[in-house]
C-alpha cells in the first residue's frame, strides 16, 4: 500500500530538518513523492509542499534537484471537478490559492540555488520557477520585485557563455510569465520591467547571441 508505505517511511525522512543527512535517502523519499503524486490527496500535497521547500536548501545538488522537480510535477497534478457538456473537467490539486501561503519561501529556496555560482545551471529549479509563476499569477505582485531582479542577475550570467538550451528557454519563459501576470494587473510596473530588462537585453543584442536573439525579440 503506497499511503501505508509513505507514512511509515517516507514522511518520516521528509521531517527530518538535518540537510545533512542520508542525502540519498532523502532523494529516494522526494523521489517516492514525485513517482506517486497522483495518488496523493490534495490535502497531502499541500502539507508536502513546505517539506519539499525545506530541501531546496539542502547542500546536496541531487536532494534539491529532486525536490525542485517534485515541486514542478506536483504543481501539474489535477484532479477531476465533474462534468461539463459531456465532458470531465479537470483542476490543480495545488493551485494560487494553495500555492500562496508557502510563495515567497518557495521562490527564496528556488533563488538560493539560482543564485550560487559554484553550482551549475539547474533547468529542473529553473522551470519549477516558470511553473510555479505560472500557478501564481496574480499573486506574483507580492514577489514581483525580487523575482524580476533575480531572473535578471541569471539572464546576465547566462548570456556570457549559454551554455544549457533547457535551462535559458526556462528562464526566458519565466521571465515572459512575469511581465504577462504583473503588467495585466498593474501597467505601471511596466516601467520597472523596462529598466531591469532592457540593460541585458541591449547587451544580448550588441554581443549577438544568437541563442537568446529570438527570446530577446519575442519579449
Amino acid at each position: 500500500n503506497v499511503m501505508e508505505f509513505f507514512s511509515s517511511h517516507v514522511l518520516t525522512e521528509l521531517q527530518e530538518p538535518n540537510m545533512t543527512v542520508r542525502p540519498m535517502v532523502k532523494a529516494t523519499s522526494i523521489k517516492f513523492v514525485s513517482i506517486f503524486r497522483n495518488q496523493f490527496t490534495k490535502q497531502h500535497l499541500e502539507a508536502l509542499l513546505p517539506l519539499l521547500i525545506a530541501h531546496l536548501g539542502s547542500p546536496d545538488v541531487v536532494v534539491h534537484t529532486y525536490a525542485a522537480a517534485a515541486m514542478e510535477k506536483i504543481l501539474t497534478c489535477k484532479v477531476d471537478s465533474g462534468t461539463q457538456g459531456g465532458t470531465i473537467s479537470k483542476v490543480p490539486k495545488i493551485g494560487r490559492a494553495e500555492l500562496n501561503p508557502v510563495l515567497n519561501q518557495l521562490f527564496t529556496g528556488l533563488f538560493s540555488i539560482v543564485d550560487n555560482v559554484d553550482l551549475d545551471e539547474n533547468e529542473y529549479v529553473m522551470k519549477c520557477i516558470m511553473r510555479a509563476s505560472n500557478v501564481a499569477r496574480d499573486d506574483l505582485l507580492q514577489v514581483v520585485q525580487v523575482v524580476l531582479e533575480k531572473l535578471t542577475a541569471a539572464l546576465a550570467r547566462v548570456a556570457k557563455n549559454p551554455k544549457n538550451p533547457q535551462y535559458n528557454h526556462y528562464l526566458f519563459e519565466s521571465i515572459a510569465v512575469l511581465i504577462r501576470s504583473v503588467c495585466t494587473i498593474d501597467a505601471a510596473h511596466t516601467t520597472a520591467f523596462e529598466n531591469f530588462l532592457f540593460p541585458p537585453f541591449q547587451d544580448v543584442l550588441q554581443k549577438e547571441v544568437a541563442e537568446f536573439t529570438p527570446y530577446v525579440f519575442q519579449l
